[in-house]
């Protein structure tokens, strides 16, 4: 299950075993259901038995190895599907391609359940939304909520930067948002590198910035 995306039917014709095992006591008879399978599938400390939704678990074994993509770039499996897949671009970039193979058709597609925990950190700001993308030291959205007003609605961060000192443009950025976020822009470091980075910039734990 942590490479291959299993058919919903089979898993849910193996939720049916379980629980026909659970609840059944005479070999061929039904049994009763004194309890749903949601019931069950609760954490013990909160009275249930914690049994996996099969096609949850599945989910997410899938996430863990594009997480061990993005975090080992150097290991054999990374290389190879960058090769493949995203030669030139960065791994949530990467499209499902022509003929995919059936590990790359099985990972692709929960790629969404990484990427919501993804948080830009700021290089020279060109490739940053500034209203849209989350890039701001703030819990538990990370984006900005002041109101759109001086800024065009899809302004990207270079704007916000002096391109000569590297350094925030701290009376626009006042001018432009709220003066709590306009505190924490300002305190955000700016990398000396030239473009915007994901692979260093990620998190999966919500609350953790650098």
């Amino acid at each position: 299950m942590s490479v291959f995306r299993f058919p919903k039917m089979l898993l849910k014709e193996i939720e049916t075993m379980i629980a026909k095992l659970w609840w059944s006591h005479k070999k061929g008879g039904k049994g009763i259901n004194w309890k749903c399978w949601n019931s069950l599938g609760t954490e013990k400390s909160m009275g249930g038995l914690g049994f996996h939704n099969l096609i949850c678990f599945n989910r997410a074994l899938l996430a863990k190895q594009e997480w061990r993509i993005i975090q080992e770039p150097s290991s054999l499996m990374a290389q190879i599907y960058k090769e493949k897949y995203f030669p030139t671009g960065h791994y949530v970039d990467a499209k499902l391609g022509y003929c995919p193979s059936q590990i790359w058709r099985s990972i692709w597609p929960v790629m969404d359940l990484v990427k919501v925990e993804f948080v830009w950190r700021v290089g020279n700001g060109k490739s940053v939304k500034v209203w849209k993308d989350k890039w701001v030291p703030i819990p538990s959205t990370f984006q900005i909520q002041s109101p759109i007003t001086i800024l065009e609605p899809n302004a990207t961060g270079d704007v916000l930067i002096d391109e000569e000192s590297k350094t925030w443009r701290k009376e626009h950025v006042h001018d432009v948002f709220r003066q709590e976020e306009a505190h924490c822009i300002c305190s955000i470091p700016i990398r000396d590198r030239g473009w915007m980075i994901k692979l260093f910039g990620v998190y999966l734990t919500r609350g953790s910035f650098l």
